[in-house]
Order: C-alpha cells, then structure tokens, then sequence
C-alpha cells in the first residue's frame, strides 16, 4: 500500500505543527504549495531574524508542484524555528499572552481556515431563496470597514443572524476586546462547515501564538425564543438581511425594539430609511422607527460574495431619547395648557368652552390674558386629555401604553353609541306616547362627545330658552 506524502509546519510558539497532505489542494486557483510559502513570510514578520535566513536560503528557488522542492523548504524552516525556540524559550518572546493578529496575519489566518474546512464551496449556494437560509459571504474588508465605523469594546456582545461558516464571528473575536462574540446558522451545509471553521481556526491562532475573544458558533434559528433573549442582551447584531423576505424583517424588529439602549444593528438592508423623520407622533409610537436612528455605511465593490457591485450596509442605534422629547412636550403642552385655563379662569375652573371663549373675549380683567396663553389654548382646542400619552420611556413599557390607549379609545366609542341609542330611543318613545306635552325638553348633547366638556367645540348644550321649547305632538 503506498504512503500518503507529508509535509509539516513547526510553530514559532511550541504549537502542534501544522500537517499538509501531499498533493496539496488548489486555493483560489493557486497551487497549494502558496500558503505554506506565504505562512513562513508572515512568521518572518514577526521574527527579523528569519527573515534573512527564509529569504536568502529557504525561499530562493522552489517549484510548487514538486513535492521534494516543498519538502526541503519545510526542512529548513522547521529547522531554523526549533533552534530559535530553543533561544527563545522562557524569554517574553516566545511566550505573547493576549496579543492579537494585525490585519494581514489575520486575513490570511482567515483563508488557511477557510481553504482548510470548506472543501466543497459549491454546496452553500444550495438554499430557498428569501428564507433564513439565503447564504451570502461578507468580505473580511468590509468586516474591518464596520470596525472604522462602530467601536466594540470589552463588555459588548456581539452576534450575527444568519453567520453562515462564521467567517465574521471569527473575524471579530480576533480583531477586537469583545466579551463575547456569537453566530447562529439555521442551514445544514454552512453550519457543518463552521464546525470545521471553529476547529481550524482554533489551532491556527495557537499555531501563530495569537489570542482572540470568546466566541461560540451554533446551528440553530434566529428567530427562537432562546435566540430573542441573546439579541436583547447583545450590544452589536450584524445581520445579511439583503435577501430576506419581508416577514422575517418584520420578525426581526420586533426582536430589535426590544435591545438595551444604544444598541446597534449592522445590516444590508434597512429596517427603517436612513432619511426617515426624526420627529415622532401618536400614531407611529408603536413602530421601531420611533426607537432608531439610522445611518449609512458606504459600501466597496466586491464586499459581498452574490455581487461585484458596491453593498451600502447600514448603521441602526436604538435611541429611546426621541420618545423621551415626545413625552416631555406633550407633558409641558398639557401643563402649559392648564395653567392657561387657570389664568383665564381665576379661580382654576372652567365650566365649558363656551364661557373661556367669552372670557377671552370680554373686557376688562377677565379678558385681559396673555397672547401666549392664547396662543396655547387655541393650539390645544382640539386636543382631548385622553389623547395625551403621559408613560413611561423604558423599553417595552412604551408598547403597553398604547395597547391601554387603544382599549380606552374602544371603550369611549361604545359609550358614545350607547348614549346616542338611549336618545334616540327616548325621543321614539315621546313620539309614540299620543300625548302633547307642555314640558320643555332640554335636548343635552353634551353626554355624547367623549372629551372634556372645556374642549372646544365640545359639550355643546341646547339651553332652555323660549326658542328652544320644543313639545312632541301627537
């Protein structure tokens, strides 16, 4: 039986050597033979006194795809690294405890991983389009693109829907100081491969000497219970939302409104447009519009494995201070209002909107105000108390004043109608009863309108004045 050819990588830090299987595989449409030379040039760079030794003895003449020409360089590298680790050992050389690769090292760290667990790319494009499964790769510079742009220090979590392999995932826990960096992978093929991902990227970094954050890769759905909890928590959330279906961009709001204050959403897709109004009402309350701010990240062509034209992602910041304005000025518009009403008054009640209408217009005292209380009350006629929203601003509590407010906004509106059939139903019974009365009906609409009886143009009063006698007839 013949011998599969070896080839082996001593590590510069005491790691397992690295093994290559002969013949090496092609990467990228390169022979394979090119990621052992160019992981011997990235180990000189951390070692100068390698470097002369790689460069005028080691690497000056190889042929790629003769097993004995690779086999002496891996000699002679193997060679040199042991008797500096010899030197070296016990020295703060040899022993670089939280150091993290540059951008380079890890970009290539990245592709040895890659080229090492993916054996067979084609299978990722294999997926139901506009599912949770729609497989897409996010290029390492537009990763470090996102780092220029957002800052993830040592207690922010960060967490990527849909991760794929987790190239990203690794990404992050190696370029930065995260506390913990997570990704969740529902379809089978890419999180077979992340396994793979997880394993080679693991021994790679020991091979260099380098350190990274805790990180976990995991199968499962993004949109489960256990997951909402992790996003909730999670300081940064990267999402491909690109080719998502609109319900589970809804889905994914809902989960988002729910994150701790400043958290942030990087995705390729807006949830809301980066143009949107900054200023809120009523009726948007309830949207996650009324919680974010949104900002674009330029894009660079190539950033994306499904196009070569340039991807905008963009910035989401959960922003909860909007909706504080907005309670704040309703709060100051209503007490504002009052106080008015107050002043109009004198003596801090108002009968109906009848009588505040004739005291601003009448002379003298009564009818002396200032043209900012005018200004307010005329401003405010419309406005109902009910209508003003006096909750909190934490998160989800927000939701349950306008689930309150809509209940009580059903609950007037079948008041009204009862009312308006109680008239309606005296008024027959009058009509009916065969007999003149001489009784004054005072026909009261007041009862009807929902709101206070000081707002204008409500409470209105049919008043018991001779023009007014109304007798049913027979």
């Amino acid at each position: 039986m013949k011998m599969s050819k070896k080839l082996t990588l001593e590590s510069p830090f005491g790691a397992p050597a690295a093994v290559y299987s002969w013949p090496l595989p092609m990467s990228d449409k390169q022979e394979g033979s090119i990621e052992i030379v160019e992981t011997i040039r990235w180990v000189c760079e951390d070692f100068p006194e390698l470097k002369s030794a790689v460069d005028d003895h080691i690497l000056t003449d190889f042929k790629g795809n003769n097993y004995s020409s690779i086999f002496n360089i891996c000699k002679k590298f193997n060679r040199a690294v042991i008797a500096l680790r010899a030197i070296w050992q016990g020295s703060s050389r040899y022993q670089r405890i939280d150091e993290r690769p540059n951008s380079g090292l890890l970009k290539h760290i990245l592709n040895q991983v890659y080229s090492h667990s993916v054996l067979e790319p084609d299978k990722l494009n294999s997926y139901e389009p506009f599912s949770p499964e729609v497989y897409g790769e996010t290029s390492f510079d537009l990763v470090e693109k996102m780092l220029e742009t957002i800052e993830i220090g040592e207690d922010d979590t960060f967490i990527d829907l849909g991760s794929g392999v987790g190239q990203v995932v690794l990404q992050i826990a190696a370029s930065t100081r995260c506390k913990f960096s997570y990704g969740i992978e529902r379809a089978d093929t890419p999180a077979f491969y992340a396994e793979n991902m997880e394993r080679e990227f693991r021994k790679w970094m020991a091979w260099y000497g380098r350190s990274y954050s805790d990180f976990t890769l995991e199968k499962g759905d993004f949109l489960s219970e256990a997951t909402a909890e992790r996003i909730t928590n999670a300081s940064i959330v990267f999402v491909n939302n690109f080719a998502f279906g609109p319900h589970i961009n809804h889905q994914l709001k809902l989960r988002f409104a729910n994150m701790k204050e400043c958290g942030r959403i990087v995705s390729s897709k807006e949830f809301v447009p980066h143009n949107f109004r900054t200023s809120i009402t009523s009726r948007a309350l309830s949207d996650i519009s009324s919680i974010m701010k949104v900002t674009e990240i330029e894009g660079m062509r190539g950033s994306v494995s499904w196009t070569e034209k340039p991807v905008s992602y963009y910035l989401h910041t959960i922003d909860r201070t909007i909706l504080e304005k907005y309670f704040k000025e309703n709060k100051e518009r209503m007490q504002k209002r009052i106080s008015c009403e107050r002043d109009i008054d004198g003596d801090g009640t108002s009968d109906s909107s009848s009588a505040r209408t004739s005291n601003l217009k009448g002379d003298g005292e009564s009818g002396t105000i200032s043209s900012e209380c005018s200004n307010s009350i005329t401003a405010e006629k419309d406005i109902c108390d009910d209508d003003i929203v006096w909750g909190p601003t934490t998160r989800r509590q927000w939701k349950q004043i306008m689930l309150a407010e809509e209940t009580h906004k059903g609950e007037r509106k079948d008041e009204r109608q009862e009312n308006l059939s109680h008239f309606e139903a005296c008024t027959d019974s009058f009509s009916k009863d065969g007999t003149n009365r001489d009784d004054n009906i005072d026909l009261t609409l007041e009862h009807l309108d929902s709101g206070p009886s000081h707002s204008a143009g409500r409470g209105r009063t049919m008043k018991k004045t001779d023009s007014s006698k109304r007798k049913i007839n027979k």
